[in-house]
C-alpha cells in the first residue's frame, strides 16, 4: 500500500504514521489510530476502520494535537486507579458532570457498539 491514495477521486491521504491496532474485527478490518494528512493540510490524529488493504476506509475521527493530548487526559483520569465500575467523572464544561457506568472487560467487544449506537453513554 502506497501511503497516498485518492477515494473517489475527492479525498487525498497520506498517511504520516501508523501508531497501532485499537481492535481488530472478524471480517479482517482494523480500528486504528494513525497520523494522517488530509487533502495536503496538516497532519492530525486519525481513528477510523480500514480494510486489509487500506483501500477502503470508515467514516473515522480527526483530532488536531490539542485535542489529542486532551483525550489523553479525559482517559488517564478515567482509567487511572483501576477502577472499572461507576466512577464520577468530569467533562469539560461543568454542567456535564455525570455517572459512568462501565461494561464489564469480557462483555466489552460483544457490546461497545451497541453501547455507542443504542444507549445513552453516560446516566443523568
Amino acid at each position: 500500500m502506497s501511503n497516498t491514495q485518492r477515494n473517489n477521486g475527492d479525498i487525498e491521504f497520506k498517511v504520516s504514521a501508523r501508531l497501532g491496532v485499537i481492535s481488530s474485527y472478524s471480517t479482517g478490518w482494523t480500528k486504528e489510530l494513525n497520523v494522517i494528512s488530509w487533502n495536503g493540510g496538516p497532519a492530525k490524529y486519525d481513528i477510523r476502520d480500514w480494510d486489509p488493504d487500506h483501500e477502503r476506509m470508515s467514516r473515522g475521527v480527526t483530532l488536531h494535537e490539542e485535542e489529542a493530548r486532551t483525550l489523553l487526559s479525559l482517559l488517564d483520569t478515567r482509567f487511572s486507579n483501576g477502577d472499572r465500575g461507576g466512577r464520577r467523572v468530569r467533562g469539560t464544561w461543568p454542567e456535564d458532570e455525570k455517572t459512568v457506568t462501565a461494561v464489564p472487560e469480557e462483555e466489552q467487544a460483544e457490546t461497545a457498539t451497541t453501547l455507542i449506537d443504542e444507549e445513552p453513554m453516560y446516566e443523568e
